[in-house]
């Protein structure tokens, strides 16, 4: 390992070199930088890494090496090199990154980010996985293809209530003795210590994704905050009883009814990340696909994507619905209203859906169904 001079940033190229002969084809690089007597921030920290970024890859032909972005882990900014080049390019790159970063008062170490978590989880091949969407009340609206700071676009929720789900996640899917794995952007660590939820709080704030997974054998719960308000949480496990999953899942969507503009629980078999995940949500959607449903982001205070056994809708949704004889409707603060199944066994006990259920409600919710027809007269 190359010996970090203390007045600048050193590539450790040895454990680069290794990393590389097992995967040749990209490279995650962690700068973890050395704290002198004015420490800087991770923000300072991921603009700098940013910077020098750009001077590398325009150092060396682009096609040869190329990083394309960076991210911010515990640890540090996250450097994503997804095209690789011969030992030479990938020096000279190196090189570039780590003069650019001491040119600008920087010292620390470039070196192999640690290699994520696994994403088996013991006993969990046919658990079924229930998971709850929600939407929350933006604090801006989206403009059409905005791009954020270090990636795509953001989160856009006000910050007391990111700080407020950040604490409430952190505890909802703590597990005790679990392994915890944090997502920041595209960057995947394995998580120890305390502070998870201010990790959580920063990641929203300053990039496009923020998430907690904690898994230990047989059970996994998981928490993923994504781009315009766009929130997931899964429940998966063993346990035969299956309203105690339901039960869980739905805890969020009461503890911030009054910040939502629409929320709901679906079962599935899968692991949920995002709301991109509704494209292999079973059933599929009735309507449009998920790309529609994430492009028309404004709509959601008034439409749903789906009609589901459990689901937070707004005064809107309500009043263009007619009456609801197989479903309790609870009003909630904010002007919202949780609307559940009378009976929830025929949602929630297995995999799927029973079809007659589901083709049931949507009957009784088709008025506030997104459609085609109704993104087009929408504008």
């Amino acid at each position: 390992m190359t010996e970090a001079n203390s007045s600048a940033v050193v590539a450790e190229l040895a454990a680069i070199n290794r990393r590389l002969a097992l995967n040749a084809d990209s490279l995650e690089l962690l700068f973890r930088g050395t704290e002198g007597d004015s420490p800087r921030s991770l923000a300072d920290a991921m603009a700098a890494a940013g910077a020098a970024m750009t001077r590398a890859n325009e150092s060396v032909r682009p096609d040869a090496v190329w990083a394309r972005s960076v991210e911010p882990s515990p640890d540090g900014p996250v450097v994503f090199l997804d095209l690789i080049g011969t030992a030479e390019q990938n020096r000279s790159w190196l090189t570039a990154f780590t003069e650019a970063l001491t040119h600008d008062g920087w010292s620390g170490t470039v070196a192999p980010a640690p290699a994520p978590p696994s994403e088996a989880t013991v006993g969990l091949d046919t658990a079924i996985r229930p998971a709850a969407y929600l939407g929350f009340r933006l604090a801006e609206e989206p403009p059409p293809g905005t791009v954020g700071r270090w990636g795509p676009p953001r989160w856009a929720v006000d910050t007391g209530t990111t700080t407020a789900l950040c604490r409430y996640l952190a505890t909802w899917a703590a597990l005790p003795g679990a392994a915890v794995q944090l997502t920041m952007g595209r960057s995947r660590v394995e998580f120890s210590g305390g502070g998870i939820a201010e990790h959580l709080v920063w990641a929203a704030e300053h990039d496009h994704a923020a998430g907690i997974a904690y898994r230990a054998p047989g059970v996994v719960r998981r928490a993923d905050l994504g781009v315009w308000g766009e929130a997931t949480c899964q429940v998966g496990d063993d346990n035969p009883n299956w309203r105690e999953r339901v039960e869980h899942l739905r805890a969020p969507l009461l503890q911030f009814a009054d910040r939502l503009d629409t929320a709901f629980v679906r079962t599935g078999r899968y692991e949920v990340i995002s709301w991109m995940d509704l494209g292999g949500a079973v059933p599929a959607l009735p309507h449009v696909t998920e790309a529609k449903v994430h492009r028309n982001r404004r709509l959601w205070d008034r439409y749903v994507p789906d009609a589901h056994g459990i689901q937070v809708v707004t005064d809107a949704h309500l009043s263009r619905l007619g009456p609801l004889p197989g479903w309790d409707v609870r009003p909630l603060a904010g002007g919202r209203h949780l609307v559940q199944a009378r009976d929830l066994e025929p949602w929630f006990a297995s995999g799927e859906p029973d079809p007659a259920v589901v083709a049931a409600a949507r009957a009784d919710f088709a008025d506030v169904l997104l459609t085609p027809e109704v993104i087009k007269a929408e504008g």
